[in-house]
């Protein structure tokens, strides 16, 4: 599958995804999860130079943060209009490794408690859709997020994903199987 085409079965995925989560879970603002355009790399930005992220997200979040290491995988949650929160990785290897991923220091406690639902169910959706709807036939095995730090890693052990300390080339991760 070319990248363009992966970028926009994302899009669509994620569409999809936010009107379901909107129905499951009861925020007090609304929640949208895309992914890279021209306009979310640059409300990215503009809110990475604010201070209200960590990590570098224009590196992060561009395409080139994870050439040659299979398709990008980009997803960016807008709640109350604001980018805060995203995640970069890749599909290889019939998995989808996520590198990084943040929630922004401006998020509110509503979004804290249910930021690793949300993601978790918008990527299990794209990985549906990218097997269902492409013709290459690809699978998805796991979902793995990559590195974690202390404070993710009781986040994870809490919704019972697994624990690999080398999931993939010597990288640890907490993954779920599909």
């Amino acid at each position: 599958m070319e990248e363009s085409a992966f970028i926009e079965l994302q899009r669509e995925c994620f569409n999809i995804v936010s009107a379901i989560l909107k129905a499951q879970i009861p925020l007090k603002h609304n929640l949208e999860i895309s992914t890279i355009n021209d306009t979310v790399l640059a409300d990215l930005a503009a809110y990475g130079r604010t201070g209200y992220f960590v990590g570098h997200v224009d590196f992060l979040m561009s395409t080139q943060s994870t050439a040659g290491v299979g398709l990008p995988l980009r997803l960016v949650t807008y709640y109350n209009k604001r980018p805060l929160g995203y995640l970069s990785g890749s599909y290889d290897d019939g998995k989808f490794f996520v590198y990084h991923w943040e929630l922004s220091n401006d998020a509110d406690e509503e979004l804290h408690k249910n930021w690793l639902r949300i993601i978790t169910s918008a990527l299990e959706y794209l990985a549906v859709c990218f097997e269902k709807y492409t013709e290459e036939n690809h699978k998805v095995s796991c979902i793995a997020f990559t590195s974690p730090s202390e404070t993710d890693r009781r986040a994870f052990s809490e919704a019972e994903f697994s624990y690999n300390p080398d999931i993939y080339k010597g990288i640890p991760a907490y993954y779920i199987n599909r």
